[in-house]
């Protein structure tokens, strides 16, 4: 009987252990799986914080990719990016110095501003109403960009769930984009291609950062400028000699006959 007895509590302490490790394994099975999901809801429905540090690209869009010498060159300045700089400022300069009217180099016109209401919050001011125009130097120009230029429109947020908020230098107020420039050339410039050069230095909370775009216009030589009127002068020319020499068969062939 006592061989009997322990031979059965050793079955029942074998099963039990059995059972136990299956239950272990299903456990393990199961948690991975659950990690895996929350993981994908996280990466599917990033948030924006605070903390992210500030970081912009320039994006410059050229009105005018070619001019006759003493005309207007107009670039429209806009940045895509996401959080509000401690310190910035974007240079603006030009490939050669005797491309521009000294006399008169043109403007940089801000259509994007701000101001601390009475809650002492940041209050967006943009649009035709508070444009500020600045005339350029003929070294070139540094503009330092107010907070308003990068303040998140709430009022864009679509709500959806992995959206970052525009910002107000990703927008046009008023069809006026968040910067234009205006660059006069000189009447005596030299026909040839010439390079504007945007480079915005920012804080993004670590360090001292910068990003460049480049905008190209070309400037027209004489042919360019006047290559519509030769092939119609041309054209006229061709057709003229072409009717003369007609009439001219026309009285010849009569005078034979």
């Amino acid at each position: 009987m006592g061989g009997f007895f322990f031979a059965g509590v050793f079955v029942l302490i074998t099963v039990a252990m059995v059972a136990c490790s299956q239950q272990s394994v299903v456990i393990q099975k199961i948690l991975p799986q659950q990690a895996t999901l929350e993981t994908a809801d996280q990466t599917n429905n990033p948030q924006p914080s605070s903390s992210l540090n500030p970081i912009y690209s320039l994006i410059v869009r050229n009105r005018t990719p070619m001019v006759n010498p003493g005309q207007t060159v107009q670039v429209e300045v806009f940045l895509s990016g996401y959080g509000i700089p401690a310190y910035n400022k974007l240079n603006i300069d030009w490939s050669s110095p005797y491309v521009i009217n000294n006399a008169d180099p043109g403007t940089l016109t801000v259509s994007i501003a701000a101001q601390t209401n009475a809650s002492d919050q940041l209050q967006l001011l943009a649009g035709n109403k508070y444009l500020m125009v600045e005339n350029l130097s003929t070294a070139g120009e540094v503009a330092f960009l107010d907070p308003g230029f990068f303040m998140p429109l709430a009022n864009e947020n679509s709500g959806l769930p992995y959206e970052i908020t525009p910002t107000a230098a990703e927008n046009e107020w008023d069809n006026n984009p968040p910067i234009l420039l205006k660059l006069n050339t000189s009447k005596q410039a030299e026909a040839g291609d010439y390079n504007i050069s945007f480079i915005f230095t920012y804080d993004n909370g670590q360090n001292i950062v910068q990003n460049q775009a480049i905008a190209s216009f070309h400037v027209t030589n004489w042919w360019e400028r006047n290559e519509a009127w030769v092939t119609i002068v041309g054209v006229v020319f061709a057709v003229l000699s072409l009717l003369t020499s007609s009439i001219f068969s026309i009285l010849q062939f009569s005078r034979r006959h």
